[in-house]
């Protein structure tokens, strides 16, 4: 019942808050891809704490049926509440939620925002602990669904010297030649990290693979650049 309950009182706030001129902003800067409140970042995760202190979720069960409720809605920013509330809750999620319920959140009126946001928020997490999910992050690489490859290439995101760079290399050679370009996008954004511990590893995956694309290619190639800039 809290999950109900949560979702309506964030339902309520958010007309409070309703700002037309800053959805039409958000919405266009999205490609239109779903309307807009248009609550900027700092007071959506503020209001978001706010009902959580007075409609606190007790169990695992009421954080994702939370969840699902707010995916179903029309504005953007209650998926965003959506992937707040996964992070909040983050130690609560399990190898089962990474195959069932986060990887319909991930496949349900895709784009970059809720795809990234839900991979800083529980995806990454999640995989610090690495062999419980091994296998879901196995099928997402080997699917034709972008929005599950981009996930899966960004799921040690943030782990900085902690990353499994073999296995970051291997996924990345999967799709090296990937020219879709939030796939490439994604892969790039991950050499340009690792290149801050790992840019011997970076050069030389550049250097063997030719056939990556231009938009990874530079991305990597900055993070280079600013590793030697830096030394």
């Amino acid at each position: 019942m809290s999950a109900k309950l949560l979702v309506e009182e964030l339902q309520h706030t958010a007309e409070i808050h309703r700002d037309m001129t800053s959805g039409a902003q958000m919405q266009r800067y999205m490609k239109n891809i779903a309307p807009f409140i248009g609550l900027q970042t700092p007071l959506r995760r503020s209001l978001l704490k706010t009902a959580l202190k007075q409609t606190p979720l007790t169990t695992h069960t009421e954080v994702l049926k939370a969840i699902n409720l707010l995916w179903k809605l029309d504005e953007r920013e209650f998926k965003y509440w959506g992937y707040d509330i996964a992070q909040t809750f983050h130690k609560g999620f399990s190898a089962k939620d990474l195959s069932g319920d986060i990887e319909k959140w991930l496949t349900t009126e895709s784009w970059w925002d809720t795809v990234d946001g839900l991979g800083t928020a529980v995806v990454s997490p999640l995989c610090l602990d690495y062999e419980p999910v091994r296998e879901t992050i196995e099928i997402w690489l080997t699917s034709d669904n972008p929005w599950l490859i981009r996930a899966a290439l960004q799921h040690q995101r943030g782990h900085g010297a902690r990353t499994d760079i073999d296995r970051m290399l291997r996924h990345y050679e999967m799709h090296a030649a990937d020219k879709r370009f939030f796939v490439a996008k994604a892969l790039g954004w991950g050499l340009r990290d690792a290149s801050r511990w790992a840019p011997q590893r970076v050069s030389a995956f550049l250097e063997t693979h030719p056939e990556i694309s231009a938009v990874a290619r530079r991305e990597a190639l900055r993070g280079l650049q600013r590793s030697i800039s830096s030394s």
